[in-house]
């Protein structure tokens, strides 16, 4: 018992002060390297965040169920106002193109102003909207890149249940961003 005591002061007191430190600066980080599996899983997880703030910013645009509904409404309306212009060339006997451009004039004094009133908020809707923009596509770029990485690196390795679990939530994630269902 006392020679295993001294034996163990004696190991510690011999070692260089310096070794742990030596072996930690040599050693990869972990001690197999960076993971870049979790790297693609954090990449497109903000990507994903990024791509939900465009479509709180301007649906229109980046949500597929409301350009979808927007475009069936303005076939209607285009389809509506054909039959209108058809009926007040009619009418009042003008040829079509000038029931058309009258039709135009009136909808824009209806609607009154000129729109000046919006430039300053639609000009910060614009930028936040490309910066949202950008930042999108570079997590995109980033995840593509890192999950090359593993792919090339680790083309072996098994996953393990959870990592499949968090590979099966972000592909439903991401399939319902691009199917225009918001999560």
């Amino acid at each position: 018992m006392a020679r295993r005591i001294h034996a163990r002061l004696t190991r510690r007191c011999t070692r260089r002060l310096s070794r742990p430190l030596v072996r930690r600066t040599t050693r990869p980080l972990g001690g197999r390297g960076p993971n870049y599996l979790a790297q693609a899983f954090t990449a497109f997880r903000r990507s994903a965040r990024a791509h939900r703030q465009l479509i709180k910013l301007a649906p229109e645009q980046f949500d597929h169920a409301v350009r979808d509904r927007l475009a069936r409404e303005r076939a209607e309306e285009d389809r509506k106002d054909a039959e209108m212009v058809v009926a007040l060339a009619r009418v009042y006997g003008i040829s079509a193109a000038e029931a058309m451009a009258e039709m135009h004039r009136a909808r824009t004094n209806q609607r009154g102003g000129n729109g000046a009133e919006m430039g300053r908020f639609a000009r910060r809707k614009q930028e936040a909207i490309a910066r949202w923009e950008a930042e999108w596509e570079l997590w995109l770029a980033l995840g593509r890149e890192a999950f090359d990485r593993h792919k090339q690196r680790t083309p072996h390795r098994r996953l393990s249940l959870s990592t499949i679990a968090r590979l099966m939530e972000l592909a439903s994630t991401m399939g319902r961003l691009s199917m225009g269902c918001t999560p």
